[in-house]
């Protein structure tokens, strides 16, 4: 019986995590949401990757140049020292849900607001904080009819997008921030079957 057991935690620690990614289908909707701060959140996560951490770190030094324009990457921080670790490329979207974030900034900080200042404030003019997040997420996700949609789901589809893109994993691995491209490779390196029948059909 023991042995048994044992057999049962090898297999169940050998099978493949089952991982829930964003559609396009819900990603459209996303672009379509009809509040600009809630819609800016979440399409800045869905083409930066970025994880909840580093987004609450974020700074306007981080994306702004000292004559208030927009980099073009941003320079993500580990840990409460700042030390800058990884730079993300930024694309139109997420240009223009700084935009967002600058505007929204002024209209809670006015005067308060600088180069350090939070990226994305909340209402009590604060960081963004994890419950507030999970809010919209779920608030949105209830009201269009998306099954789930969570932070993770949001940086695996830009992660996902570039696979489809053809950057390579190591690329990737560097840009999501992982330390290993084992992670990578387990996490986004099988192909969707949909992926697949995309170039099976383009051979034909």
């Amino acid at each position: 019986m023991k042995e048994i057991k044992k057999l049962l935690r090898k297999i169940r620690k050998r099978e493949p995590k089952i991982i829930e990614f964003l559609s396009d289908k819900d990603y459209k909707k996303i672009k379509e949401c009809e509040k600009p701060f809630h819609k800016a959140i979440m399409l800045f996560i869905a083409n930066t990757g970025l994880r909840l951490a580093e987004l609450q770190r974020l700074t306007f030094s981080d994306v702004y140049l000292p004559n208030w324009s927009i980099k073009h990457s941003l320079r993500v921080r580990k840990g409460e020292a700042g030390i800058f670790f990884r730079d993300i490329n930024l694309n139109i979207t997420a240009k223009d849900c700084i935009k967002v974030f600058y505007e929204e900034a002024k209209k809670r900080l006015s005067e308060k607001l600088n180069f350090e200042s939070p990226l994305i404030i909340s209402k009590k003019a604060s960081r963004l904080t994890r419950e507030h997040l999970a809010t919209i997420l779920r608030n949105f996700a209830w009201g269009k009819n998306i099954e789930k949609l969570t932070p993770l789901m949001l940086r695996d589809y830009f992660a996902v997008s570039l696979v489809k893109a053809g950057l390579n994993l190591k690329a990737i691995k560097d840009i999501m921030g992982y330390r290993s491209i084992v992670t990578t490779h387990d996490r986004y390196g099988n192909t969707s079957s949909e992926h697949i029948q995309e170039h099976v059909d383009k051979i034909g």
